[in-house]
């Protein structure tokens, strides 16, 4: 669950994301690259009201999301989110993963 005022920092598009409805639309044009995203949480930290999430995600490059044409290779990649929570809700988020290998 995030906030209305979440504010998700991608290092991979060097961006901003501000309000709940553009982190899902991210996840949208995520689901429409990778329609067979498999995404395994491999380890966790946690700190007080922050979380450092550790994961490795594998699909096939089926779709024009993330603004690069398909490939129809799969990949197989790993990276870090590193969240902080707000009254109970994910306030702030921070993604770092590696397109290299599209």
């Amino acid at each position: 669950m995030t906030s209305s005022s979440l504010r998700a920092r991608s290092a991979t598009r060097r961006t901003t994301i501000r309000a709940r409805l553009s982190s899902r639309a991210d996840a949208k044009d995520s689901l429409n690259a990778f329609p067979d995203l498999q995404v395994e949480v491999e380890d966790t930290a946690a700190d007080g009201d922050q979380v450092v999430v550790r994961w490795h995600a594998s699909g096939t490059h089926l779709g024009a999301g993330l603004g690069m044409p398909a490939t129809d290779r799969p990949v197989d990649f790993r990276g870090m989110t590193w969240l902080t929570f707000r009254d109970g809700v994910i306030g702030v988020g921070w993604d770092s993963w590696s397109l290299g290998r599209l």
